[in-house]
């Protein structure tokens, strides 16, 4: 019996043994910003990856629930549902509408722990991250078995443990590493078998370490062993307009990814009432990365375009009709890729920007019609 025959029987005899299709990514979210996507994923239009765990760490204010909002209006614009773990209690719907999300499709929960723990005042059990999840992922499965569905846990650093939790405040709790690596353990599989798109948020604190770097993340290695991608994003400046501060510029690097070449960086401008700018960060990324390649001291040569061009007369073609220049550059890029998540993330991309533009449109025209409106009932007073 051949190799091929005999792997295919045992396929076919042993359940347990994966398909090339148990182990294909189901989905991909775009995270709202073009440069942003390239290097979580090496396309344009994909972005964060379903079935698989991410790690989002960093500065306070640098964008992290931020972008897990990016991802909730991805999912619902897919037709997907999102749950959001808001251990911090600080999510803002309002916001996060302002943004394009759908506040009445999102289940939000509140976990004080990982585990479950008995209330030491009420003797009541009082269900963990861990079950809350696992059990309204399963409700969801029963409904739709194939319904995208993204899980956000804002933050692990804020999750506690049952040690904590019904011991004195006094009591060191030494548990947390090797409870998240529990449950690690036990997400793991569950997230890939659920095709689930798993984001966790986590601080970043100091250690003593006086040899390497002192920064590190809470709860231990559990997570960093088991997330696909981990992002690490830095605050570098603030954005102002006059001397009022508009937003911030956050530098996003993948420290960890089984997706694509980790190790890859990109500028962002988080604006607070907007959210994510799509094109920024992308000419210096792709110059970067060598996809943008100095032809002489002030010009560039671009993929797909014949004629070396300016830094300015590009960064005019990305702000003109960003959407289509990154097309041609995915068409150059990857030529011989035939990939139906990045056919479906041009389609559910050109959508989103259509209707954009459509509510700015809708918006205009509403500013430009107000003051008529405003000077016909102050006529009316006078009459």
């Amino acid at each position: 019996m051949s190799i091929d025959n005999l792997v295919n029987t045992i396929k076919k005899k042993v359940k347990t043994v994966l398909t090339k299709d148990d182990l294909k990514i189901p989905f991909f979210l775009d995270s709202g910003n073009y440069a942003l996507n390239y290097i979580l994923s090496g396309s344009f239009f994909k972005g964060w990856p379903g079935g698989r765990v991410v790690e989002l760490f960093g500065d306070p204010s640098a964008g992290k629930t931020l972008l897990m909002t990016h991802a909730i209006r991805a999912i619902q614009r897919r037709g997907g549902i999102a749950i959001i773990d808001d251990v911090e209690a600080s999510y803002d719907l309002e916001l996060a509408q302002t943004l394009g999300v759908n506040p009445d499709q999102v289940l939000i929960v509140s976990s004080k722990t990982l585990e479950d723990y008995v209330d030491p005042a009420t003797k009541e059990k009082i269900a963990g991250h861990y079950s809350t999840i696992r059990n309204i992922v399963d409700s969801i499965r029963k409904e739709d078995p194939k319904i995208p569905v993204l899980v956000c846990l804002d933050s692990l650093a804020n999750l506690t443990t049952e040690h904590e939790v019904t011991t004195d405040l006094s009591t060191p709790d030494m548990s947390k590493a090797k409870v998240v690596k529990k449950f690690m353990r036990l997400m793991g599989g569950y997230i890939r078998e659920s095709k689930i798109c798993y984001i966790i948020s986590n601080h970043i604190i100091s250690t003593m370490n006086m040899y390497g770097n002192p920064d590190t993340t809470p709860g231990g290695k559990g997570v960093k062993f088991q997330a696909s991608i981990r992002l690490e994003l830095k605050q570098k400046e603030k954005l102002k307009d006059a001397e009022k501060v508009i937003g911030v510029k956050t530098k996003a690097y993948v420290a960890k990814s089984k997706i694509s070449p980790p190790f890859k960086s990109c500028l962002l401008d988080i604006i607070f009432d907007k959210g994510l700018e799509r094109e920024t960060g992308l000419f210096d990324m792709l110059k970067n990365e060598k996809i943008i390649t100095k032809k002489n001291i002030q010009t560039y040569n671009v993929p797909g375009y014949e004629k070396a061009m300016y830094r300015k007369d590009i960064e005019a073609l990305i702000k003109n009709d960003s959407f289509e220049f990154v097309k041609n550059l995915e068409k150059t890029i990857n030529p011989d890729v035939v990939d139906t998540n990045i056919k479906i993330g041009v389609k559910m991309m050109s959508l989103d920007i259509k209707k954009q533009m459509a509510e700015t449109n809708a918006e205009v025209s509403k500013t430009e019609n107000k003051p008529v409106e405003d000077e016909a009932k102050t006529e009316d007073k006078k009459d």
